[in-house]
């Protein structure tokens, strides 16, 4: 047992080796405290960390009416889902948070170490007692710091990446399951229109007005139609199964068809897009925070050359003499000067990669935005198009047509012409209104966010026959 005559002189010597130790550590910084506090902010909007239970699955939330879709859920509902819901987020959201609890951990000393002697043959000692804790060279807990901060800000442009590749996702299978509902809508229509020219055929027919190949001929385009129209009915399954997916959850729930597509309008030009890419593109600015850390690596790999030092305090129990407190100072002596050398080389050759890597993407990215823009100004233009001339010209082709051939005036050809122009005109001008939307889709996961204004961006075919209703 160590002796109880002694041990102020223990506790008087233990400051100094608490002392560097308390000055040593590096404490949480601004930037630090505001890193948690965007992450915190972020869980309390959407994830919900603190109220989730290990034992939770992915479908127990679906059957949870509190997270349920409404029941004719629109675009925003099912964003706002999937922000909530779909596991790629929330795994780079965890990643988040990993990588912000390793900055204390790189910016704290290492544990102090405790060590205890005992002498098996009888000296003037009898048993020893020491504590010690290692302390690199000023500056290098906080270039770690910075290595490991800059990696968790990374992290967090990740997330805010993965956030809006969900949410393009969710925005492309939307879109796919409203063209379905479009086309959809088309081929209804115009079976209809058929329906009535059949009817007129038939008519003239019994009246001997026209041939019986009149009715044949509405026949087979009617029929051709329908299958058509079965043919599409077909991909109502898969098209849901996708959206679900896009979502986060189960492709077993069904969902309404869309009715609407969301307003297309894009006021911000070529230039002032390119000019957003570098501040708003997310994967840009986490490989500029990697091409940090690489920079904050080499400051690192220069201070490691450096010799660590460690302090400590031994209490030594002794048999015959006074007790003995003495204080130990040790350095590590970095000779294997290869190996510094080669970390430092290393540093330096990840700085330029990471460099390297940033100016190819944001080249790529620059490419991607200007083919996305030529694409969504040229579906802009043959929306207008279709939307103010070829549609309702096909369609006032059509009345002529039907209305000629009531009068005897031309042959029945020329009305199924006139259907299968208005048909065609329809299905497209559907496919370029949604192709506008997905550019436009696309041009914001890259740059963003956008304002659109406030006006539909698409007109549902209207149908002002007399006779086409059912």
């Amino acid at each position: 047992m160590l002796p109880h005559s002694h041990p102020r002189r223990a506790l008087f010597a233990l400051p100094a080796l608490l002392l560097p130790l308390a000055t040593g550590c590096v404490g949480p910084l601004d930037s630090e405290r505001y890193a948690f506090d965007r992450w915190q902010q972020v869980d309390d909007r959407t994830h919900h960390t603190d109220r989730a239970t290990p034992d939770e699955q992915p479908g127990d939330r679906d059957a949870d009416p509190r997270h349920a879709l409404p029941a004719n859920p629109t675009l925003d509902d099912y964003l706002a889902y999937a922000e909530a819901h779909h596991p790629a987020p929330a795994a780079a959201f965890h990643e988040w948070r990993a990588a912000l609890e390793r900055v204390p951990q790189a910016r704290a000393l290492m544990d102090p170490t405790v060590s205890y002697r005992v002498w098996v043959q009888r000296t003037g000692d009898r048993q020893a007692v020491g504590l010690s804790q290692a302390f690199p060279w000023y500056g290098t807990l906080r270039a770690r710091g910075d290595v490991a901060m800059a990696q968790a800000l990374a992290a967090e442009q990740r997330f805010e990446q993965q956030r809006r590749a969900v949410a393009d996702g969710v925005r492309q299978a939307y879109s796919d399951y409203l063209l379905f509902g479009l086309s959809l809508r088309v081929l209804e229509e115009n079976i209809r229109i058929l329906e009535h020219a059949m009817e007129s055929a038939e008519a003239l027919f019994e009246a001997g007005d026209t041939p019986y190949t009149d009715v044949i001929r509405a026949g087979v385009a009617l029929e051709q139609t329908r299958d058509e129209r079965d043919t599409l009915e077909a991909q109502r399954t898969p098209l849901i199964a996708q959206l679900n997916a896009a979502i986060g959850r189960s492709a077993r729930h069904d969902l309404p068809m869309p009715t609407t597509l969301p307003p297309s309008s894009l006021e911000a030009d070529e230039p002032a897009l390119l000019a957003r890419l570098t501040e708003n593109n997310p994967e840009l600015q986490a490989l500029a925070f990697e091409t940090t850390s690489q920079r904050h690596n080499i400051r690192l790999a220069r201070q490691n050359r450096i010799p660590e030092l460690a302090l400590g305090v031994d209490y030594t129990d002794a048999i015959e003499a006074r007790d003995t407190v003495s204080v130990v100072a040790s350095i590590n002596v970095p000779i294997w000067f290869q190996r510094t050398r080669a970390e430092r080389r290393e540093a330096l050759a990840a700085f330029g990669s990471a460099t390297h890597q940033r100016t190819q993407r944001l080249n790529e990215l620059e490419a991607e935005l200007r083919l996305a823009y030529a694409r969504y100004r040229d579906a802009d233009r043959r929306v207008a198009v279709y939307e103010q001339t070829l549609v309702p010209m096909a369609r006032e082709a059509l009345e002529s047509a039907e209305a000629s051939y009531a009068a005897g005036e031309s042959v029945f050809e020329s009305v199924t012409q006139a259907q299968l122009a208005l048909q065609e005109s329809q299905l497209t001008y559907a496919n370029i209104s949604v192709d506008r939307f997905q550019r436009l889709a696309e041009i914001e996961r890259i740059v963003g966010r956008l304002t659109t204004n406030n006006a539909p961006s698409t007109r549902e075919p209207q149908d002002d026959h007399p006779n086409r209703s059912r």
